[in-house]
């Protein structure tokens, strides 16, 4: 599989070329960090919190984006590293989807705490670590190895 068929999945978390203009590449690991440090737009952050069911508020508490700041960005970008919390929310979003092959099985992992995790998979999502233990947690289970 090319890396453009597995960033597919990762776009349509993000809200799809509507969200993210036409041109939009994320074939490489450069491309997610060019994407970020251009700033995502605000639609971004809310098309991914929406594929678990969460508000905006909800996303961003997620992401440790206060209310506050949330505000002021729906006008504007996202910070780089603000875009890049919420790409990674949808690099996750978009595997566990790949992995349970359902939405409501996926909304399920991410809200239900994991003893493998000692917590909900959604409170890890903030950080660059917490994010690598989910994929690689993601990994595991679609392995059949069970933690």
């Amino acid at each position: 599989m090319s890396e453009a068929q597995r960033s597919a999945p990762i776009i349509e978390v993000l809200g799809g070329a509507g969200v993210l203009g036409k041109a939009v590449q994320l074939d490489t690991p450069l491309a997610f960090a060019a994407l970020a440090q251009k700033g995502l737009s605000y639609r971004a952050l809310k098309a991914a919190g929406a594929h678990l069911s969460l508000s905006e508020r909800e996303t961003g508490e997620s992401l440790g984006i206060s209310a506050r700041t949330l505000v002021r960005r729906k006008s504007k970008r996202l910070l780089p590293g603000e875009g890049e919390r919420v790409l990674n929310l949808a690099r996750v979003v978009a595997r566990a989807l790949d992995v349970f092959e359902d939405l409501e099985k996926t909304k399920l992992w991410f809200m239900s705490p994991s003893r493998a995790l000692g917590r909900a998979p959604i409170k890890l999502v903030g950080s660059s670590f917490g994010v690598e233990a989910l994929l690689a947690e993601l990994t595991r289970i679609e392995h059949g190895v069970h933690s």
